[in-house]
């Protein structure tokens, strides 16, 4: 057999054996190809803006794999009934979550108590799951390697009679790629990240815009708007140099003395004569 023939034959069985795999499975080996292509790269050459695309483009495509198959894996059991209702259990504990977010974010960008500002405490509930959901795979992501393990090393010890099998490098793809998602979760969480200054300067602009109005009474600058507390309190929201500013402050409510204008006349009814 001729060099060309072996190799012809070699290119077949691995399309065949490329072929009987699934896209997830794909999908993970093609992102140890790329990722081990840049960790060989960076080794070589560690300044290389190449390694490190490389690098980003294995990582996301782990992390999309990954997603991928445990999307394929909860979707069948969505229908079982302790499923949905652990799905609503946990919807509920989200939302709580978020809103409390919520509140702190708004607490944090006005320095006054959150419930004066309910209307920006529900605009920001939407972008507060980020933090709750991030939170929450940096936690269970943890248990979820654990299993992913435990369950690798019990398939291998079971099958290892078969050596074309790939469940032991696919276990390790499936925590590395867990891993990566861990990583990118808890970074969400980390005060270096833009997710909260940028909750922060919505919550303040938000309390500005649709909490607070406009009121020349308590708000000496043209720009003030004011958010009244009671009576005697108003808190008077200003924008600075430094940012916006929120600060209490008293001034009372008093009596308008703008001249009340003539009411608008009513037309009486006509009776009309009962016939005879």
């Amino acid at each position: 057999m001729d060099l060309v023939g072996w190799f012809a034959i070699k290119a077949a069985a691995g399309h065949a054996w490329w072929e009987e795999k699934s896209g997830v499975h794909k999908l993970y080996l093609g992102a140890s190809a790329i990722a081990l292509a840049g960790v060989t790269l960076f080794m070589w050459h560690p300044e290389s803006d190449v390694a490190g695309i490389l690098g980003r483009v294995g990582f996301t495509m782990f992390a999309l794999a990954y997603l991928r198959e445990a999307y394929l894996w909860t979707i069948p059991k969505l229908e079982l009934p302790l499923v949905k209702l652990a799905i609503a259990a946990l919807g509920v504990m989200a939302a709580a979550a978020a809103t409390g977010v919520s509140r702190m974010a708004v607490n944090d960008a006005t320095g006054q108590d959150p419930a004066h500002f309910a209307t920006t405490v529900t605009l920001l509930v939407p972008i507060s799951f980020v933090p709750v959901v991030a939170a929450t795979v940096s936690v269970g992501g943890i248990i979820v390697v654990l299993a992913t393990i435990f369950w690798t090393l019990l398939r291998s010890l079971w099958s290892w009679t078969r050596p074309a099998d790939l469940d032991l490098l696919l276990g390790g793809v499936r925590v590395f790629s867990c891993l990566v998602i861990i990583g990118a979760a808890a970074s969400i969480l980390k005060s270096s990240s833009p997710l909260f200054p940028t909750m922060s300067s919505l919550a303040s602009y938000s309390a500005y815009l649709f909490d607070a109005q406009p009121n020349s009474a308590c708000g000496p600058a043209p720009e003030d708007r004011v958010l009244r507390l009671n009576d005697e309190l108003v808190i008077v929201a200003r924008t600075t140099t430094d940012g916006l500013q929120f600060v209490r402050r008293a001034c009372n409510l008093v009596a308008e003395d703008s001249p009340l204008r003539d009411p608008t006349p009513v037309a009486k009814p006509r009776l009309s004569p009962n016939p005879s």
